[in-house]
Parts: C-alpha cells; structure tokens; sequence
C-alpha cells in the first residue's frame, strides 16, 4: 500500500489535467463571450437624454452644415449601396466560375458595405426626423427611401 501511495505522490504532480487543457483560461474566454453578448443585445439606457436641438447647439451645427451633412450621407449610402450590389453580382459570377471560396469573400464585403449603407441611412433618417434615438422600427416604418 504504502508503494502505491508513494508511486501516487510521485506521478499526481505530473498529471495536471485542468493544467494541460487550460480550464482556467477556458472558463475566463467563456466569460468574456456572455459578457459580450449581454452587452451586445442589452441595450443600455443613456445616463442622459438631449434633444436634436440640444444637439445642434453643442456641436455648433447650423442648417447649412446640416444640410451639406445630409447630402453627404445621402451621396455615401449610394455608393455603399451600388458597390455592395456590384459585389453581390461579381460574387454570383465567381460562383459561376466555380471560385466558391472567393464567392463568399466577395459575399462577405458585400455584407460590410451594406452595413456601412444602413448607417448612413439610419443617420440621414435621423437627421430628416430631428430626432436622435430613433429606433430600428422607426425607420423600417418610414419606408427605405422616406416616403411612406
């Protein structure tokens, strides 16, 4: 018995199997992926609320540069919007081709670009309402071009 205890006390330090897969700093990742997630689908109240007025005043916005502001986002949602359409033909081509894995790279930027197009709309939305925090529904109601 007491070689068994002996050969038990010799190998239990060499065989640390939390050690070898790396628990602790599994655990730490798992965290660290919930802690996102909550923080990416809670949203999170403002510590403060201003009006677009309010708005306006502390950024020292006038019409003018307003104005000047909206066309720019109107001119950049465009441009979003034909090169995420241009990526989306060119990906439906590649996959013709046979290129599948270069299909979905070109898928993928299509993806960004029209993301990058709902940003300047929403804003351009924003600005056409004067209000800030207007919400996703909001601007689904309105209509893709304002017009509803």
């Amino acid at each position: 018995m007491k070689v068994v205890r002996g050969i038990a006390n010799a190998v239990k330090p060499l065989v640390n199997v939390p050690a070898w897969i790396g628990y602790r700093q599994l655990a730490n990742n798992a965290k660290s992926i919930k802690d996102l997630f909550i923080s990416l689908f809670v949203p999170v109240k403002p510590a403060s609320s201003e009006s677009f007025e309010e708005a306006l005043k502390r950024l020292n916005l006038t019409e003018t540069t307003l104005n000047v502001r909206a066309k720019e986002f109107k001119r950049l949602f465009i441009i979003f919007v034909l090169g995420g359409l241009l990526l989306v033909g060119y990906s439906i081509y590649l996959l013709w081709a046979h290129a599948l894995h270069a299909s979905f790279a070109c898928l993928g930027l299509a993806f960004i670009l029209f993301v990058y197009s709902f940003r300047y709309h929403f804003w351009l939305f924003q600005i056409r309402q004067r209000k800030l925090g207007c919400t996703f529904r909001e601007w689904l109601d309105s209509g893709f071009m304002g017009e509803k």
